[in-house]
């Protein structure tokens, strides 16, 4: 009886080791899945060392319209946005992240989530949070990476404030791909963006 009793015990403990190492194989091979995505879209999305351009916003809420213009300027790491006659209740933060999201997601532990469909294009789907050593920004996000050509079409964070949702189209300069447009709706505010971009100027 004592013998059936310690062979019971071994094979449940033999199967709760193989769950656990089961679990966190998985969760190695998300990680392995988001860094290899996430080293796609870096060099499909690489940047100049030097840039700057312009965002035209048009923004709508439910009885309100706002349209005003901000200079992004870009250089290395540090990015700055000076943005004129835009509504006091648009953080600063925000105009940063949508003009260099990527920059944003170095905050954030990833993980790979599968496969949606965005605007007709196949993405792979990265979910993240952001990393306890850091206080400002969005706090969690996911985005969606094209399948072929690796660059970001859909963008979403939650911020302490609110959610905000961005769809990504770009055009080609000089060998890289730059924004050309994006689409944004803002909770719970009820408010959406259409941003444009122009009169880029690179590594001047």
């Amino acid at each position: 009886m004592k013998e059936a009793s310690m062979r019971r015990w071994i094979r449940i403990l033999t199967m709760t080791s193989l769950l656990l190492t089961c679990g966190s194989l998985a969760g190695m091979t998300q990680e392995s899945e988001a860094e290899r995505i996430l080293s796609l879209m870096r060099e499909a999305m690489r940047q100049p060392e030097h840039v700057v351009f312009t965002q035209d916003v048009n923004m709508s809420a439910i009885l309100s319209r706002w349209r005003f213009s901000a200079t992004v300027t870009r250089r290395g790491d540090a990015v700055s946005v000076h943005a004129k006659g835009a509504p006091s209740f648009i953080p600063p933060d925000l105009l940063a992240d949508l003009a260099d999201f990527e920059k944003a997601l170095a905050n954030f532990d990833l993980e790979y989530m599968g496969m949606e469909q965005v605007n007709g294009l196949m993405c792979h789907v990265l979910k993240g949070v952001r990393r306890p050593q850091f206080y400002t920004g969005a706090i969690e996000g996911r985005i969606w990476i094209d399948e072929h050509e690796h660059l970001m079409r859909r963008t979403e964070a939650r911020y302490s404030w609110g959610r905000v949702r961005v769809d990504h189209t770009y055009m080609s300069m000089d060998g890289f791909a730059v924004l050309a447009r994006q689409e944004a709706s803002i909770s719970p505010f009820a408010v959406r963006l259409t941003v444009t971009y122009r009169d880029y100027r690179l590594n001047d």
